[in-house]
């Protein structure tokens, strides 16, 4: 296992299986990596996971993951599931022996670790509700859907069909064989092998993160994640290592792949075709990201070779597996099998560095006999024969996808082969003058092959000449004879290319694509030798490698690749690319039209104008400077060619030289306009070597053209069948021109987009298109020409069938889409022509029929689809008056209708689990994000509004305290007037949140007093003490509606845009809003009709958006505001009501009446006197600004005042009543009841009642009224019950907890807190009669400590610090001298208690006897227990001095305490390395950081010990002292 702690990989086994924390598994920290939104990599759960040091030694190394069991993983699992830290009993639900029997069986049938096992199993557990949710639809699910589709009869079945329901089966049975323990460890192996593929696709990003310090995928975000998960970055050294260890696992993987699930297990129970199907998956997943993480490591070593012992293992691995061939049995997988042949060969390049490697053996040649010092592999001779035999093999053996490394390797074979031939001549040379001086010599051919320090044709030695002597020469030439003229090796790197794809059906990320296309035109780049140069094959591959994700809609859809890691945007700053490729493709332009348009248009795609390098090709495209065609001898007859020049291919066009054919109707067309020429006195220049249009020879003529310009020409004339010396266009050159075309426009204007203004709709910026339409006819520009184009073709039936035609509609499109910010209003008009909901609506309808290549490309094309419908019914419908439409939504009144189709049916099916996960984050309200927390108290808010077993559920279930986050969020919810002075978004966003809360309490309330819950007094005392400041500060006053700023807003804005009202962009109820900047006018759908008028942004950002911003967001405030009421605020809003009588006389009315109810209930519960002068000022001011008590207007008004006056006057009660009525007799009750029904009380029932009781002795001024409370505890006998509860709580354990004991403790103990009552307790001898409790005579005999195994030992061990001795310090705090002999003799009753806790506080080193191998800790429990000891002592000691009785002296070696407790803060690691926490809440305050800077410690936890040791070392150094 990797080093460290692991607490953030597997956090403590209670605290995940008991719900305090959420294990991430692989798949969730997956997932979130690769979130194309960079909203779920920054969650605070995965960046503490990835940036843990033991989560990425793992990761480092992933033979430390999922390894095979061993002793130090045996004790870590037998540690992770002991009873000290599993203390939570079990339940129904969770079985700590069962999970511990799953863990073993899972490992013993998987051959894992235990550790790795038990995570697992966790990770079943808390993912078992979502694996409910993915077995098949139940029959009642089906009847659901039908019903919902509104189908009936025969349209059910053939529904239910179509989406793969044939038949279903019971609910119950299905749950049934999901509870199996079959079922259950099936899930579990198959969790295991998910948990390998995604662990394995973990490291393969965060190795991107950590090498090229982003994520793999495009980001439309600046991308900060190797920030954000604090990655170092990786030293050569580190690389090596990643390497070595990535191969080995490799290695390890295709071993268990050979051997099959058989491999691993045996086990009947797994020996099913879907495991092995799964397990099969699982293992190609593996590779192909290991492989992956291989090709990362070698591409980040720069021009560095990988040690050479890396190479050998690699090229091992791939002699034994074939180049990963093969690995797809039976047609399974064949894309990922493929996928990982791909990336082997690309690794495999990677790894060589071939063009680097072949530098090496070029200055090998200058620096022969090892004077380089250069660790490459081709000076390792054994390996380069373990390369050679490999690929060798491997080709010989027909194995189709290492032809790129044969050819990569032939190259390298042949430059060591001419240096071993070039050396040889130069040595023959120097030892045989006569050749030089004429005399005819014959040179010994290439077969010499030997060194002999004796012989005159001896070379100089080199250290790859082993390695020469070894590999014979047929072999190089048989291996040239059989590639030499090899088409197939530019088809398999296009399927190799396409297979890298990063598009959504694509199986790579981005980042990974693009080094593996690199690795491929490396291949590309080192074999130019072996082929004519510019074979249209090559040009093609070529082609294919940069086209592979970068179609129109790439360009800045996902953001981009930094520069250095683009591989297209790379080659264009290539010398190899631009002199293969680009320049030849330019020198045969036009004539071979589609490769230099195709090239210029992906190079543009990849640019997206980032740098300086975007002005390359729209310069060459603005002032390109060669022109091609064939070369015609009529020129020369008709003289308009002159020779020039000695060499005879040289001329000069003495006349213009028009491209279209001069008709006289293209003439009188053309009359006055600007045409394309060759111009006169242009040099041309005759080739033969081009081989390329209708004859041999062809003219290259040099002169400055804008190939926007003659592509714009072009196209017209083929529109209109003009004939020139090119010939007509094709299809695909057509296609090519206008998608060339809408790339140049698209780019050119992002460009220019900040020039022309963040919002301007209309851009300045059009010189392209007037550049592209400079030699068009009749006023018209080169968009009309296009559109003219698709109007043809959409018009011809037979041509919409047609792939070619295909082509051009879609690159038309592309043209369109590139317009809309230059000319919105053309290309909307357009648009208008054709109905695009029908279209939209039939392509929806009808794809289920349609035959396409697979399922993935129906579900792509109504991915398409559906936005479009939804666009238009949100535009139609979304805002405005729906019913009428304005003269903004008319325009889509008939499409939106034509897509709204209305079904009056509205059903859902909740899910036990998806509430329960709402429920439990409630519980941890403060801590989730606003908007997220909006989202789900609606969900619950409506679920208990819809669904009425939710609350039955809820009152039946204990489980969840999701009441008790909420009221703990309200508890400390800013008022809005305060929240709204910094943001006023997020005052409307918090009372929003209030307002559900609200309505959640309110129907708790309801339900829980309906159905005589008994918790519910409880729980109305709870919200009225916890909950209601928020509610009555901002209950009823609308305080933040601002009244002219609305007024002045509507005002102006309909004098600026004449013929619309503010009302016009009013968002229905048909698409939700949220709270804020965009909440009640439709500010996105504003801007994008607004954009073009300046006074809509404003000079400053103070226009007419700004205004709708702040109307938006004070309207959400208001809206927000509309709460739950409360009475004394509903009357003083009522008296001060402003405004139209008519507008507000409902609300005055709703106040009211709320006030009402509220006081009704006031009069059943306690009110302060200062509250209840509060309530009857307000009812009295109330009634008297109401001038006409008995007009018919207000008179139902003024009757309901009068009856919120009389409830009022009788509704006063004291703080004392609370301590009497429900405290005392509760608590009494609570006895009677446990000790004739335990099943009818729990455990939280005392512990509220003694919260209770806490609260009240908080209240100021209580110790004023000590008598009052003695007699409330006397009357109901509330001692006498406390102490009979603890004499036999060993009777009524839970589990054998005697949980009761220390709640009676803890009654007592803050009874005890006042001193009149603890004098009271003396007096009843409250210490003799604990003293003879059957759990203090357990406690004097058993050894008791927070480590003990039962919880008998633990809870008492609770007993004695947390109540006894507390006890014991308040009595002698209130009684002094006359309860000290009893305490001390008390305390000499527990002389093993006593030795304990100074044995267990002992620092490391403290005692000479103490074991080596023994582990001391520190916990918290012992420290207060022994400040409690080292308190009562001091005061024992103190008393005995100063009063001179005799108090016995209590046996505590209070010195050896002292010295332990000064060791303990003199070292912080050893304070560290101690430190022990106890339980959930212990656990959780180690996370917390620290809350003060003047106290010691790093966390919460450190900082209460380090207070207590303090504490402990001043009395203790005091009391020793004054001895």
């Amino acid at each position: 296992m990797a080093p460290g702690s692991d607490i953030h990989y597997f956090p403590a086994l209670e605290e995940c299986l008991f719900g305090y924390s959420v294990l991430l598994s692989w798949q969730h920290v997956a997932t979130a990596v690769l979130d194309s939104t960079f909203q779920r990599q920054k969650s605070p759960a995965v960046v503490a996971f990835l940036k843990d040091s033991y989560v990425q030694g793992l990761l480092k190394d992933p033979g430390n993951v999922f390894d095979k069991p061993s002793t130090a993983t045996q004790k870590s699992f037998e540690t992770k599931t002991a009873p000290i830290n599993v203390t939570t009993a079990s339940n129904e639900r969770i079985d700590v022996k069962t999970v511990k029997e799953d863990a073993e069986w899972l490992s013993k049938n998987a051959g894992l670790n235990l550790v790795d096992s038990l995570r697992i199993v966790v990770v079943e557990f808390q993912a078992r509700s979502t694996q409910h949710l993915r077995t098949p639809l139940s029959a009642q699910d089906a009847a659901n859907l039908q019903d919902a589709a509104g189908l009936v009869n025969g349209q059910g079945g053939t529904f239910l069909a179509e989406i793969g329901i044939t038949t279903a089966a019971d609910a119950e049975d299905i749950w049934h064989d999901f509870e199996l323990p079959d079922s259950k460890r099936r899930r579990l192996f198959e969790t295991y092998l998910s948990e390998r593929r995604y662990f394995t696709a973990v490291a393969d990003y965060m190795h991107s993160i950590t090498l090229d310090r982003r994520l793999p995928i495009l980001l439309p975000v600046v991308d900060d994640s190797a920030t954000l998960y604090e990655a170092t970055e990786c030293t050569k050294s580190d690389m090596g290592e990643r390497l070595s260890a990535y191969t080995q696992s490799l290695g390890s993987r295709l071993d268990l792949l050979c051997s099959g699930l058989r491999g691993i297990t045996d086990t009947k129970l797994l020996m099913t075709e879907h495991t092995e199907i799964l397990f099969l998956e699982t293992l190609l997943t593996e590779v192909v990201h290991m492989v992956s993480v291989v090709m990362q490591l070698a591409d980040a070593l720069g021009p560095d070779c990988p040690p050479p012992n890396i190479i050998s293992s690699w090229f091992s691995i791939m002699k034994t597996y074939e180049f990963l061939s093969g690995l797809a049995p039976y047609g399974y997988f064949t894309e990922l099998s493929d996928l990982a042949k791909v990336s082997a060969v690309a690794a495999s390049v990677a790894l060589l560095k071939p063009v680097r490697s072949m530098d090496y053996v070029q200055e090998e040649l200058l620096a022969p006999s090892g004077e380089s010092v250069n660790k490459s592999f081709v000076f390792v001779p054994e390996v380069l024969m373990e390369v050679h035999s490999t690929i060798i093999g491997a080709f010989e053996a027909d194995i189709s996808s290492v032809s790129p490394l044969a050819y990569v390797w032939h190259s390298f074979l042949s430059i060591m082969k001419n240096s071993r031939e070039l050396r040889i001549g130069q040595r023959y040379d120097k030892s045989h003058p006569a050749r030089i001086e004429g005399r005819p010599m014959t040179r010994p051919g290439a077969a010499a092959r030997r060194n002999s320090a004796n012989s005159i044709l001896s070379i100089e030695s080199s250290r790859f000449d082993s390695f020469e002597g070894d590999v014979d020469v047929a072999v190089i030439d048989d291996l040239e004879a059989k590639l030499v003229g090899e088409s197939s090796i530019f088809d398999l790197i296009t399927a190799m290319s396409n297979l890298a794809s990063s598009t959504e059906s694509g199986p790579m990320t981005d980042l990974a694509s693009s080094r593996t296309r690199a690795q491929l035109a490396e291949v590309l780049q080192v074999t130019e030798g072996l082929r004519p140069p510019y074979l249209p094959a090559s040009v093609s591959a070529m082609l294919d490698l940069l086209c592979t994700d970068r179609g129109y809609w790439d360009i800045d859809s996902r953001g981009h690749l930094p520069l250095n890691a683009d591989f297209t945007a790379s080659m264009l700053r290539s010398e190899w690319f631009q002199e293969a490729y680009l320049k030849p493709a330019l020198r045969r332009f036009p004539t071979e039209f589609v490769p230099f348009v195709h090239f210029c248009r992906v190079l543009c795609t990849s640019l997206n104008g980032r740098d300086e390098d975007a002005d390359i090709i729209l310069d060459l495209l603005r002032e390109t400077p060669t022109f091609t065609f064939a070369f015609d001898e009529e020129l020369l007859r008709r003289g308009l060619l002159q020779p020039i020049g000695q060499a005879g291919n040289g001329f000069q066009l003495l006349q213009d030289l028009p491209f279209a054919d001069q008709t006289l109707s293209w003439q009188r067309q053309r009359r006055g306009a600007f045409e394309f020429v060759v111009p006169a006195g242009t040099n041309c220049e005759l080739v033969d070597d081009l081989d390329i249009g209708p004859t041999e020879r062809s003219c290259v003529a040099y002169f400055g053209y804008s190939t926007l310009s003659f592509l714009g020409q072009r196209l017209e004339m083929d529109l209109l069948g003009q004939p020139n010396f090119l010939g007509a266009m094709s299809p695909d050159m057509t296609a090519a021109t206008i998608s060339l075309l809408a790339t140049v426009f698209r780019i050119s204007h992002m460009r220019t987009a900040d020039a022309s203004g963040p919002g301007a709709l209309v851009s300045v910026d059009n010189d392209i298109i007037q550049e592209a339409s400079r030699y068009l006819t009749g006023g018209k520009d080169v968009v009309t020409v296009v559109l003219d184009i698709m109007d043809s073709l959409l018009q011809d039936d037979a041509a919409l069938g047609d792939d070619a035609a295909l082509g051009i509609l879609n690159a038309s499109i592309h043209l369109l889409h590139s317009l809309l910010p230059l000319q919105p209003g053309r290309v909307w008009s357009y648009i208008a022509s054709y109905s695009i909901a029908q279209i939209s609506i039939d392509v929806f309808e009808n794809t289920s029929t349609w035959r396409l290549e697979n399922g993935s490309r129906r579900v792509a094309l109504l991915a398409k689809v559906t936005p479009i419908l939804q666009k238009l019914v949100n535009y139609r419908y979304g805002m405005g008056n729906p019913l009428t439409p304005s003269k903004l939504t008319s325009a889509f009144d008939e499409a939106g209708s034509e897509a709204m189709k209305t079904d009056p049916k509205h059903r859902g099916i909740a899910k036990d689990s998806i509430f329960a996960l709402a429920l439990n984050q409630l519980s941890n309200l403060k801590e989730l994000d606003p908007l997220q927390a909006v989202v789900i108290l609606d969900f619950v808010s409506s679920a208990q509004n819809y669904w009425p077993w939710t609350v039955f559920t809820l009152n039946k279930d204990t489980d969840f305290d999701y009441l008790k986050g909420l009221q703990s969020y309200m508890s400390e919810l800013q008022s809005s007037n305060t929240r709204s002075r910094n943001s006023v978004a997020m005052a409307a966003i918090e009372a929003r949140i209030a307002s559900f809360i609200a309505e959640i309490f309110a129907m708790q309330l309801y339900h829980s007093r309906h159905l005589a819950v008994s918790e519910a007094g409880t729980l109305a005392q709870q919200l009225i003490n916890k909950s209601m400041d928020y509610y009555l500060r901002d209950g009823v006053e609308v305080a933040g509606y601002n009244r002219s700023l609305h007024i002045n807003f509507a005002k102006n804005f309909s004098n600026k845009y004449s013929g619309c009202s503010l009302e016009d962009f009013r968002r229905t109820s048909f698409q939700p809003s949220e709270l804020g900047t965009a909440f009640y006018y439709d500010i996105d759908r504003a801007n994008s009709m607004l954009a073009f008028d300046p006074g809509w942004l404003g000079r400053k950002d103070n226009g007419f958006k700004t205004e709708m911003e702040l109307a938006n967001s004070n309207l959400s405030l208001v809206d927000a505001q509309i709460l739950q009421q409360v009475a004394v605020q509903c009357l003083k809003a009522d008296r001060d009501a402003e405004g139209a009588p008519a507008v507000f006389v409902r609300v005055m009315d709703a106040r009211v009446n709320l006030a009402l109810v509220l006081v009704q209930r006031l009069e059943k519960m306690p009110l302060s006197v200062d509250d209840h002068r509060e309530l009857l000022a307000a009812v009295t001011l109330a009634i008297s600004v109401c001038d006409t008590s008995f007009a018919p207007e207000t008179a139902l008004y003024y009757r309901k005042l009068l009856q919120t006056l009389y409830v009022s006057m009788r509704a006063y009660q004291m703080i004392l009543n609370i301590l009497d009525r429900v405290v005392a007799q509760g608590f009494r009750n609570l006895v009677s009841l446990l000790h004739d029904d335990t099943q009818s009380v729990t455990q939280g029932d005392l512990g509220l009642i003694t919260a209770l009781l806490q609260a009240c002795l908080a209240m100021p001024g209580m110790e004023q009224s000590q008598t009052q409370i003695l007699n409330i505890m006397a009357s109901h006998n509330c001692f006498y019950a406390a102490t009979s509860l603890f004499s036999w709580a060993d009777k009524l354990t839970d589990q054998g907890d005697p949980v009761y004991g220390e709640l009676s403790m803890l009654f007592l103990l803050e009874l005890s807190a006042l001193p009149g009552v603890a004098e009271q307790l003396a007096c009843d001898g409250i210490l003799n009669i604990l003293l003879t409790a059957n759990l203090t005579k357990f406690m004097i005999k058993g050894r008791l400590s927070p480590y003990a195994e039962t919880p008998m030992s633990q809870r008492c061990y609770g007993i004695w610090v947390k109540g006894l001795l507390p006890l014991m310090l308040n009595l002698l705090t209130a009684l002094g001298g006359t309860v000290a002999p009893e305490v001390a003799y008390l305390l000499n009753q527990f002389p093993e208690l006593l030795e304990l806790s100074v044995n267990r506080f002992e620092a490391p080193g403290a005692s000479r006897t103490q074991l080596r191998s023994s582990t001391q800790h520190l916990t918290l429990m012992g420290t207060s227990e022994v400040h409690s000891l080292a308190l009562i002592t001091r005061i024992l000691n103190a008393l005995r001095i100063n009063l001179g009785r005799e108090i016995p002296e209590v046996n505590w070696n209070a010195p050896s305490v002292l010295e332990s407790t000064e060791m303990w803060l003199a070292s912080e690691r050893m304070f560290k390395d101690g430190l022990l926490p106890l339980g959930p809440r212990e656990i959780e305050w180690r996370s917390m950081k620290r809350t003060s800077k003047d106290e010691r410690g790093d966390n919460v936890l450190e900082q209460k010990v380090y207070s207590q040791l303090e504490a402990v070392r001043d009395v203790l150094s005091e009391s020793l002292e004054t001895e």
